[in-house]
């Protein structure tokens, strides 16, 4: 039986509390439910023990759905353009579908890696495409670089990166985050 989405965003939430990806409430994820309703994280919850009944539903828009809180802008623009983005994207199988989730993570290497090249406006780590840096949350950079790269470095926020799924889009900020550690033990030891 396969898990609900409520029961898969906690889960996400957790496995990325654990590996030391987010901390306490920091970072937001979020998957959609159906068109233009996303199921997320709510902002002030700390990550490693959500329940499904903590979970809020938001419009496209970021306001609550369900009666919990509205997104602020800057928490929600990312997501936002990802999902009205709705690039075509392969999944594991290789079909194109479009973007279904989203995660904002704070992943500590990736972050240290970017402070040491505090100029980078491409961070390029082995075996990944291109992951692109912007400064701040800014709504035409943020819509440019997401129409070309899947992994994005928001300095004031942190790591973003959406998917076809939960699934892959969690793989995606794990790998991300050990190809840094990979940048940064390699560039430790020459």
């Amino acid at each position: 039986m396969e898990a609900s989405l409520d029961n898969l965003l906690c889960r996400a939430a957790q496995q990325l509390w654990t590996r030391g990806l987010l901390v306490g409430d920091q970072g937001l994820i979020s998957a959609e439910q159906h068109r233009r309703r996303y199921l997320i994280t709510p902002p002030g919850l700390r990550r490693c023990d959500l329940r499904p009944s903590e979970l809020a539903t938001v419009d496209i828009g970021g306001s609550a759905v369900n009666g919990q809180g509205t997104l602020g802008a800057p928490s929600w623009l990312p997501h936002r353009l990802a999902y009205q983005r709705r690039a075509q994207m392969p999944d594991s199988a290789g079909r194109n579908r479009p973007v279904a989730a989203t995660i904002l993570a704070t992943p500590p290497m990736t972050l240290a890696l970017l402070r040491k090249r505090a100029d980078a406006m491409t961070l390029m780590l082995a075996d990944l495409p291109p992951i692109a840096v912007v400064d701040q949350v800014e709504e035409d950079a943020l819509r440019t670089v997401i129409e070309t790269h899947q992994h994005v470095v928001i300095r004031s926020l942190g790591l973003f990166c959406f998917g076809v799924d939960l699934a892959s889009t969690l793989n995606e900020i794990e790998m991300v985050e050990h190809a840094a550690c990979v940048e940064l033990a390699y560039e430790a030891s020459s």
